[in-house]
């Protein structure tokens, strides 16, 4: 059990926000920590469901053993791990550096050598697509390296998404872009004016709307995970479970609707 969190929900309205996001982020190979429900008791007291989650560094290391080091946010502040091989933050002071560069091209440049871009651009559409809320530092970035004394590639797993479909946290510090939602970090400013880097994310923003994560897929999955729910004894009062199913109906009824909605427009406007 130490090997895993448990996450209350209780900002998560329905219970199904982080679930289902966690679902498709794994599909994307964003998100490797193993993941699901847990009606909790203490003292034979029904607590409400949990999310039970593998920790971060754990699944990171898990399924990169050989990982240089692992941070939140990709910041040199918030380290959660650091190996023994010779200088295992570098590739984090880069990265950090990169953010000054004033020459558009050579910062390209920098960010192509010490991030694996495309997948930063998969995080940022994912993001959009779902209106996740506050993204700013939330995700982890760690780094393997292929050969001992030669700089890997900084790669990133997604965290927190018990606040999506919902208005931008912090709005006056976001990007006034219908595509980039409540993008904050310099990087998504600099990708925003990048004129190549901007097509590019507009790709792949597209390719998951269309391939990857068409809306029928995404209801499905929201569908299946509701029936899992309602599924979960959670150990308090029968009228208070049907109560509480009842409610969720509703919630991921709304949900649906935004999200389709959401979907459709996105399309629209890469259409334009």
């Amino acid at each position: 059990m130490k090997k895993f969190y448990l996450l209350s929900m209780a900002q998560d309205k329905g219970m199904f926000r982080m679930y289902f996001s966690y679902t498709l982020l794994k599909q994307l190979d964003l998100f490797p920590c193993f993941f699901e429900y847990a009606a909790v008791f203490v003292n034979g007291d029904p607590q409400g469901l949990y999310l039970m989650i593998e920790r971060p560094v754990d699944a990171i290391r898990r399924i990169n053993p050989d990982a240089v080091s692992i941070s939140r946010g990709g910041v040199l502040w918030d380290i959660k791990y650091q190996g023994t091989q010779p200088d295992a933050l570098a590739l984090l002071r880069r990265f950090e550096a990169a953010h000054t560069i004033r020459d558009n091209k050579a910062r390209q440049n920098e960010y192509e050598k010490i991030l694996d871009l495309d997948l930063y651009l998969q995080w940022l559409a994912f993001n959009s697509m779902v209106r996740n809320s506050d993204s700013q530092k939330e995700y982890y970035g760690y780094e393997t390296r292929l050969q001992k004394n030669a700089y890997g590639i900084l790669k990133l797993m997604a965290w927190d998404y018990d606040g999506i479909m919902a208005p931008p946290a912090h709005p006056e510090k976001h990007l006034n872009d219908e595509l980039l939602y409540a993008c904050a970090d310099p990087i998504d400013y600099f990708i925003k004016e990048n004129k190549i880097l901007y097509d590019r994310y507009k790709s792949i923003l597209n390719n998951l709307l269309n391939n990857q994560m068409p809306l029928n897929h995404l209801l499905a999955s929201i569908e299946k995970i509701h029936k899992k729910l309602d599924s979960i004894d959670t150990g308090f009062s029968i009228s208070t479970q049907e109560m509480q199913k009842f409610e969720r109906q509703r919630t991921i009824k709304t949900f649906k609707k935004e999200l389709t909605d959401r979907h459709e427009r996105l399309i629209e406007s890469l259409s334009k």
